[in-house]
């Protein structure tokens, strides 16, 4: 059954439907009282009955397109967010390993030894302790512990230089805080605050295990000791069939 015994079935139903709707006394009433309409009345009609008509036929692949552009849309940001995903992973996958962080009794000594290095006198350091509290920014499972430095009376090209020191540390060494205020002993000079706070670092993964080929060229997992080697060639020695005698 092609396209055209199709319509041609379609058309022959509507037809009966149609003569059946003429014959009812509904249709009969209506069309009297449509024809006692003066003209521009039963024109309006037809007018509006075309337009509903249209809207008809044409509200399917209106809401069809409507719904489809929506699709559209929610399909491209899903998309975006899945393309965002991935260079996400690819770069940490492509990120190196980030060192552990130094132990803060080792980076208090440091600072110590470089703030005695940078000519600072005994006066103006005033603490560099270990500190429990990492503060609000850097939650506590997050953090190993934080270190504050307190120094006086320093002058600026001091407080830039340490100050840019303490920032560079090392990756996982983030300074969280810093303060800085005019010192009331010495005008044109300042006292200086700082908190360091070390972070964790997820452990390293572990090295992939090496696969040594085997006599059958499939790999194997472990390689084998000197002595299983021994006990292999033996045995295979051992199987060979042994060579036909030779008949006289």
């Amino acid at each position: 059954m092609n396209f055209a015994d199709i319509l041609d079935q379609i058309k022959d139903r509507f037809k009966v439907i149609w003569d059946k709707a003429q014959e009812s006394s509904v249709y009969q009433q209506a069309m009297e009282k449509y024809e006692d309409l003066p003209s521009a009345q039963q024109r309006m009609i037809r007018i509006g009955g075309s337009i509903l008509i249209v809207l008809f036929i044409l509200s399917p692949p209106v809401s069809t397109y409507l719904s489809s552009q929506d699709i559209i849309q929610e399909f491209e940001r899903k998309r975006e967010v899945t393309r965002e995903l991935l260079q996400v992973v690819r770069d940490s996958a492509n990120s190196p390993n980030i060192p552990p962080a130094p132990d803060l009794f080792t980076l208090q000594t440091r600072f110590q030894q470089d703030l005695q290095t940078d000519r600072l006198l005994p006066e103006q350091i005033y603490s560099i302790q270990s500190d429990s509290d990492s503060g609000k920014i850097i939650p506590k499972k997050l953090s190993l512990g934080a270190l504050s430095v307190n120094l006086k009376n320093l002058n600026l090209r001091q407080i830039i230089d340490i100050a840019y020191r303490l920032a560079t540390v090392a990756p996982t060494i983030k300074m969280t805080e810093l303060e800085m205020n005019a010192s009331p002993d010495k005008p044109g000079y300042f006292n200086f605050y700082s908190k360091l706070v070390s972070l964790k670092t997820p452990p390293p993964p572990p090295p992939p295990e090496l696969e040594v080929p085997s006599k059958g060229g499939k790999p194997n997992s472990r390689p084998k000791s000197s002595g299983s080697t021994e006990n292999d060639t033996m045995n295979d020695e051992e199987s060979k069939p042994a060579p036909a005698e030779e008949s006289e």
